[in-house]
């Protein structure tokens, strides 16, 4: 019996765990110099990025062509002369970044479809890409 409740009480923390995963603030990330974060699954994620959304110059939003959002897009930066500067991969329908002045080549790659953007990032203000992919 004793068993059969430790492995019940297991099996209830790890779904509450799931499912409070899409709710979790997003955490921001740094690599090779450049600041950003992915998330906004759920609606305290969203408010919870939303809240951060000033400190990034570049958001991107993902969602099927049907206004359905989607997770789990590969994001790729490329800079002006077409290096690399940043790939990952999307924990959620938004994406923001805080990259330096200049121009870039967004990619994003979802079920196998990739789109690209390019951005034109200046010194003050925010721009926003969406890229949507048919259903």
């Amino acid at each position: 019996m004793r068993t059969l409740i430790g492995i019940v009480a297991m099996v209830l923390s790890v779904t509450a765990a799931g499912a409070a995963a899409p709710g979790a603030d997003p955490a921001p990330k740094k690599r090779d110099g450049i600041t950003y974060v992915s998330g906004g699954v759920g609606l305290e994620s969203r408010a919870a990025m939303e809240a951060m959304a000033k400190d990034y110059n570049v958001k991107l939003v993902f969602a099927l062509e049907s206004g359905e959002y989607v997770a789990g897009v590969r994001v790729d930066i490329r800079g002006a002369s077409g290096a690399k500067l940043l790939e990952d991969v999307a924990d959620g329908p938004w994406f923001m970044a805080r990259l330096p002045a200049g121009e870039y080549t967004i990619g994003a790659t979802y079920a196998g479809k990739t789109q690209s953007r390019k951005a034109s990032v200046k010194a003050t203000g925010r721009q926003a890409l969406h890229f949507r992919w048919p259903k």
